[in-house]
């Protein structure tokens, strides 16, 4: 996601990924191979099925090319897109249930917690509501 938001790449699978620009389909994770596509900003690109990682066209950089299911030729075979994470709509995503790193482990200290633990933090919030009915009752019996 952009804006310093990581994604685990692994809750896009099976999610319908939309494009944010416009996105080339290609056979395979080449940016050599044919294009099956070009998908226009705003249109679906296609569903996700995994991912490939390495060098490509004799990079010295790895590439990440989204599988997708195929959508576009017969013969059932899969079509790959490059990844930029301003390809993608990350709206569409998030609607589809997908978080950011932050979000999962913000989740997962939650599912985490003890029963004390969470009786703990709902007692905090007993206490400081005490706290201030009494400062409140205190305020009042000292202005009169």
């Amino acid at each position: 996601m952009p804006g310093g938001n990581t994604v685990n790449l692994g809750q896009l699978i099976d999610k319908d990924l939309f494009a944010s620009a416009n996105v080339n389909v290609r056979r395979n994770a080449s940016l050599t191979a044919p294009i099956l596509t070009n998908v226009k900003k705003g249109t679906r690109v296609g569903r996700m099925y995994s991912w490939v990682y390495g060098k490509t066209d004799g990079k010295k950089n790895n590439d990440i090319w989204f599988q997708l299911y195929d959508d576009y030729g017969a013969g059932k075979q899969s079509s790959f897109v490059l990844f930029n994470p301003s390809y993608f709509d990350w709206k569409t995503l998030k609607e589809q249930g997908v978080k950011t790193v932050k979000e999962e482990e913000e989740e997962k200290k939650d599912k985490d917690k003890t029963w004390v633990d969470q009786l703990m933090d709902a007692g905090k919030w007993v206490l400081i509501a005490w706290v201030g009915t009494e400062a409140i009752k205190t305020t009042g019996k000292k202005s009169k």
